[in-house]
């Protein structure tokens, strides 16, 4: 398992995002850091890890309706579409034409959503990302472009526990299995 194989840790932040008594933190670096005298050993953290194991077969049958291995690049897929947003602030603001950006943006006009976790760069310190739930157009736009650094965004699920409303994430495969795991 990987919450306790630190060479494993995808620092998704699954682990710290489901502990119900917020005995698990993020160190500098974003691994995994445990509070003993928190600790209940409810054994969530270990159900969610998404570094622990993945296995491939029961994921194609999920997405693609059986278990058949790929040898091909591309692995499975259904469709490929080429797309981009019709908004000219998102499109060239963004990466690969702003696509994500323009669905969560008319997600939340159209109120399918009330918010959707994503990251910037931090202010204070630039090389290192922030995460945070975009409500709004301007915030949407401050998430664009990629981040190629460590952001653990299913820490974040701890905070919607105590909201109200649909959010949508931006994530990382890692961090989509651990929700998968959830």
């Amino acid at each position: 398992m990987a919450f306790t194989e630190k060479d494993l840790c995808t620092r998704c932040g699954t682990c710290v995002g489901v502990c119900p008594n917020g005995a698990l933190s993020l160190d500098k670096d974003n691994y995994p850091e445990i509070d003993l005298d928190n600790c209940v050993q409810c054994g969530l953290c270990a159900k969610v890890c998404a570094g622990g194991s993945v296995n491939f077969a029961e994921l194609s049958e999920i997405t693609f309706g059986h278990k058949e291995a790929t040898i091909d690049f591309d692995s499975h897929f259904l469709q490929s579409t080429i797309g981009y947003a019709t908004d000219e602030k998102l499109r060239t603001g963004g990466a690969s034409g702003g696509v994500v950006s323009a669905l969560l943006w008319n997600m939340q006009k159209e109120g399918t959503i009330d918010g959707c976790i994503v990251t910037r760069m931090s202010r204070e310190n630039p090389c290192r990302g922030e995460l945070y739930i975009a409500k709004g157009y301007d915030e949407i736009r401050q998430s664009q472009q990629s981040k190629y650094v460590v952001t653990p965004v299913n820490s974040l699920l701890a905070k919607l526990r105590n909201l109200t409303g649909r959010y949508a994430i931006v994530a990382l495969p890692c961090q989509v299995h651990g929700l998968r795991l959830l």
